[in-house]
């Protein structure tokens, strides 16, 4: 390239053709024509390149739900699918009506709050998508990549990370959340401030309680953290329901050696971790003929069980009714760590850093008093957002998380065509081919070692667009009585609670327990509340999981079309590497401009979706050692802090997704010299 052809490219990437600024500021000649091109939007914490593909995304699956034939109307060549998601759009656009409801629809979900079986009230809430205290999820065995396995994770906390709990300089924040707790406890019912204020202080102390119990002895490292961290060179940087679709590696797909993770019986779970009768509990929940479940941490859970049998009566009911309506108001966790000072060299211009800053999707499930109030501490107090998501936004985020999985399809049809998935495969392999190079060429590594890389990154598996089989509709079908009848759980007796959540068990053993309407391929009634319906689909997705729990699955080594997307819907901007799978997933809504431009050819294609994909897939060759803490511990504390967001489990996986470390010990703590390095030239010395 002469110089005139670069100076043009400078010219066209920063609108200017001197570099000499460069190596006075790298950062600010990089970015400066962003920075300077607009603000924040109002709904948003931060604006950047991931968070304005992912509202064309959601934009464009709008439109698409637009484009759908509207309940009543001729739907000639309509799919089931698209029926049911035409009847649940128009559900969720209609907020005078869910204004109108009030209350009403969760009232079953509030009746569980009040059993006086502890175990009973939790297995309910745990049907209805409230996870209090840990939660139940599919996951695949850490020691066998290729089983499902049912998963306890920790759960239960109402602040986003655990930092906000621990540490002073988050004081005031945590007045506040207890006044906003306090404030919400009032909207639920509880009419005397006074007593509203007394309830809240008993629900932060629970959570207190359970923020210890996460760093009880022997508790992993990404307990401790709370809801994890993510690596922040990523665009979605790992695992949830992004809500799901942004939750970290070790969180979706297993935990490193180290981690204390492993496989119980409920017989051992009885013995081990007292305060929940777990047999009942299991079968509450459907769960009753598996074999075991995968623990994160099983001195954590034990902790945990034991805040629930000791939480004052009072208190824990606060507690309870109040998670109900964050899980109404919020349909994905949040996934943020407390923001860190920048250093004073970065541009005053940008938000703080904190970890995946989107826009709060809060789903129109309540009243507009309560998602008031939602937004006033979540969005607004917490992460100052001025203004909340527009009605339309709402609606979305209220269709996907009934019809997440039929709404990532349609988005899929219609948004990548195979020319473009051809396109971004051919990206895929040419970048593992230049990783395969530099793997064999790694002098540092042993013989042994090198070769089991070069058998791991030849084996990844690239997966282009969206499932070739995803799972069934959890909104699509059985009988509305069925999951409906979960609605009765916590009736007042222990008795109902147990009828309730077994209705759902029932379901889940036989053909229909996946559907949640009349019968199989038919729309709710408009008259549904839009609340019920998410309940009901909450409820068929529990169901789905554990009739997947204990069953063999394709692992590592099976072809690329069989794939598992847990969590990494189509229509979501989020890139990511599974390690359990040894599979990197490209989802349809990253195949856009400006990561697939449409006119700068190969360079633009690699410069930007090969470097999103280089990015990924050096998480199947990185990890923290049993030297890390070590090595990171004898350089300065912001190398650390850089370093533990920069980690991730690839490498304590085989090719064939099973757990392995084959490095010795003097490799990890090259490995990790060698990054303590880069991070402090490139990251911590570029200012970020």
């Amino acid at each position: 390239m002469d110089l005139g052809t670069l100076r043009a490219s400078f010219r066209h990437l920063f609108g200017r053709e001197d570099l000499s600024p460069a190596s006075e500021d790298f950062y600010a000649f990089v970015n400066r024509r962003w920075i300077d091109s607009g603000g924040v939007p109002p709904t948003h914490a931060e604006w950047n390149t991931w968070t304005a593909m992912q509202e064309r995304a959601d934009e464009q699956c709008c439109r698409l739900l637009d484009s759908l034939p509207s309940p009543g109307r001729p739907t000639r060549g309509a799919t089931p699918d698209e029926l049911q998601l035409a009847a649940v759009w128009a559900i969720a656009k209609d907020e005078e009506a869910i204004e109108a409801a009030g209350l009403g629809p969760l009232t079953p979900v509030l009746q569980a709050c009040d059993l006086d079986d502890r175990t009973a009230a939790i297995s309910a809430l745990h049907v209805f998508g409230v996870h209090v205290f840990f939660e139940p999820v599919l996951a695949t065995d850490p020691n066998d990549g290729e089983r499902l396995r049912l998963r306890l994770r920790p759960g239960g906390l109402g602040l986003p990370h655990t930092d906000y709990y621990l540490k002073p300089e988050h004081e005031g924040l945590l007045a506040a959340y207890e006044a906003h707790v306090a404030r919400m406890l009032q909207l639920l019912g509880e009419a005397n401030a006074t007593a509203a204020a007394a309830d809240a202080a008993g629900v932060l102390a629970i959570e207190a309680r359970l923020v210890a119990a996460r760093r009880a002895p022997r508790a992993s490292r990404v307990l401790l953290d709370g809801v994890q961290a993510c690596c922040r060179l990523c665009c979605r940087c790992a695992p949830g329901p992004a809500g799901a679709h942004q939750r970290p590696y070790a969180q979706r797909a297993g935990l490193p050696l180290a981690s204390g993770a492993r496989r119980l019986t409920p017989a051992e779970l009885e013995a081990r971790c007292g305060g929940v009768a777990w047999r009942r509990y299991l079968r509450g929940v459907g769960a009753a003929s598996l074999s075991c479940v995968v623990v994160d941490s099983e001195s954590c859970l034990a902790a945990t069980a034991t805040v629930l049998r000791d939480a004052p009566r009072d208190a824990l009911r606060s507690y309870l009714r109040y998670h109900v309506a964050l899980a109404c108001a919020q349909p994905a966790p949040l996934n943020l760590r407390p923001p860190r000072p920048r250093p004073v060299t970065a541009p005053r211009t940008l938000p703080p850093p904190l970890t995946l800053l989107l826009r709060l999707r809060c789903a129109p499930l309540l009243p507009r008093a309560v998602r008031n109030e939602h937004f006033r501490f979540f969005g607004t107090e917490l992460r100052g957002v001025a203004m909340a998501p527009p009605p339309r936004a709402r609606a979305l985020a209220a269709t996907d998380a009934a019809l997440g999985a039929s709404l990532g399809q349609l988005y899929a049809r219609r948004h990548c065509p195979p020319a473009t998935r051809a396109a971004a495969a051919a990206v895929g392999e040419a970048v593992r081919a230049q990783l395969l190079v530099r793997l064999r060429g790694a002098g540092w590594l042993s013989e042994a070692t090198r070769h089991r890389a070069v058998r791991k990154a030849a084996a990844m598996r690239v997966c282009v667009g969206a499932p070739v089989a995803p799972p069934p509709c959890v909104a699509a079908g059985a009988a509305a009585e069925g999951a409906g009848a979960a609605g009765t759980a916590g009736a007042g007796a222990a008795g109902a609670g147990a009828a309730g959540a077994g209705a759902v068990r029932a379901g889940a053993a036989g053909a229909a327990q996946a559907a949640l309407f009349a019968s199989p391929g038919t729309s709710p009634p408009a008259a549904l509340p839009m609340l019920t319906v998410v309940l009901r689909a909450r409820a068929a997705e529990l169901a789905r999981l554990v009739e997947q729990a204990d069953t063999p699955v394709e692992g590592a080594a099976g072809p690329a079309a069989m794939a598992r997307w847990d969590g990494v819907p189509p229509h979501k901007v989020n890139a990511c590497y599974d390690p359990q799978q040894n599979a990197l997933l490209l989802p349809a809504a990253m195949l856009q401009p400006p990561l697939c431009p449409a006119t700068d050819g190969a360079a633009g294609l690699f410069g930007g979706l090969g470097a999103v994909v280089a990015h990924e897939m050096t998480h199947g060759f990185d990890g923290t050692g049993a030297c890390a803490c070590t090595c990171a511990c004898t350089h300065m504390h912001e190398v650390h802090m850089h370093m533990h967001t920069m980690r991730c489990a690839g490498r304590f996986y085989d090719e064939r997704g099973a757990l392995s470390d084959g490095w010795t010990e003097a490799e990890a703590c090259e490995f990790e010299r060698r990054m303590v390095e880069l991070v402090r030239a490139q990251v911590i010395g570029a200012g970020t």
